[in-house]
This record gives structure tokens, sequence and C-alpha cells, in this order.
């Protein structure tokens, strides 16, 4: 059995996993730190970090209620219609830092997604991070995308994988 604790999303990666042999034995603990350029299948398994981050923190929300401030006469699907259009914004706006899995013998497995939001007016960025949120909490598209970024992130650690180099054939005069 493997167990990712948690991975950055900034170089140097650093992944925190568990190995298993069986229950009994002793895990092999190992912390991996690699300048590495990841996998594209890395880099997409953890995109739907930025979809958690805007529900988790309640962006979606804030939006449609600034979009209803600022257009007092909305209809219903041009709000939705926005909203959609403004999370493409809020995607600019986060920087990925950690994401940790914590697990509780009550609640399952969770999710804790650490970012900074730039906030260009200030010409700074702020670190935040989201509540955990377990099992029961997640949607099963959720759900899915987290075994598939711990996934990519023990075989970014573990295996070694890594970018690829694109290769060009030459199909010769045979």
């Amino acid at each position: 059995m493997i167990i990712v604790n948690y991975f950055t999303c900034k170089q140097p990666i650093k992944t925190d996993y568990r190995i298993y042999g069986s229950r009994d034995d002793q895990p092999l603990i190992t912390v991996v730190t690699k300048n590495n350029h990841p996998h594209p299948d890395y880099i997409t398994a953890i995109l739907p970090l930025y979809d958690m981050i805007r529900r988790f923190c309640g962006f979606d929300i804030l939006t449609k209620s600034i979009v209803k401030r600022v257009s007092p006469v909305v209809i219903a699907e041009d709000l939705e219609e926005t909203a959609t259009s403004v999370s493409g914004e809020w995607d600019k706006l986060i920087i990925l830092d950690k994401v940790i899995f914590p697990r509780s013998d009550k609640k399952g497995d969770g999710i804790k997604i650490s970012f900074y939001l730039n906030i260009p007016n200030f010409g700074a960025e702020m670190k935040m991070t989201t509540p955990v949120f377990w099992s029961d909490d997640l949607t099963a598209e959720e759900q899915t995308a987290i075994a598939l970024m711990k996934e990519e992130a023990y075989a970014y650690a573990h295996e070694n994988k890594q970018a690829q180099t694109e290769l060009e054939f030459i199909k010769g005069d045979d």
C-alpha cells in the first residue's frame, strides 16, 4: 500500500509518501525533493486544484455576489455565464503551493490546499489555506482527481516519471 501525505507544487517539488509491505510492516518513509520538470500527466493531474480552491474558498459565490451588486438586473443564465467566465480570472491569481492529504479514522481521507493569491493592486501575494475537505465533502469527480494526483506525485517522486522529450523519427528508404 502507498500513502501520499503531501506534495509541493513549485520547484523544487517535494513529495512525502509511505510504502507499506503489509499491515504489520514498518513503512518505508520517504521524502523526495526533485528539480526535474514533471511529466505532462502530473501537470494535468493537478489542474483540478484550481476548481477545488474556488469551491472550497467560496470564490465562485463571491464572484456571483459581486456581479449581482454591479449589475442589479441580471438574468440567472447571464449570472452563471459571467461567473464561469470570471473563474478563469481567479485561476490567474492563484499560485499553488502545497497539497496535503490528511487521514482520520472517523472522517476518512481529506485534502487541504495551500496557495498564494496574487493581488495585483497590492503588488503582493497573500498566503491562504483551504479548510480540510473530507471524503464526505468531496464530489465523485474531486475524489477521482485526488486519487490521480496522488498516483502522479508518487510516479514523479519514486519512479522518476519526468517530462518526455519529443522524438522525431525519420522514415528510411527501406
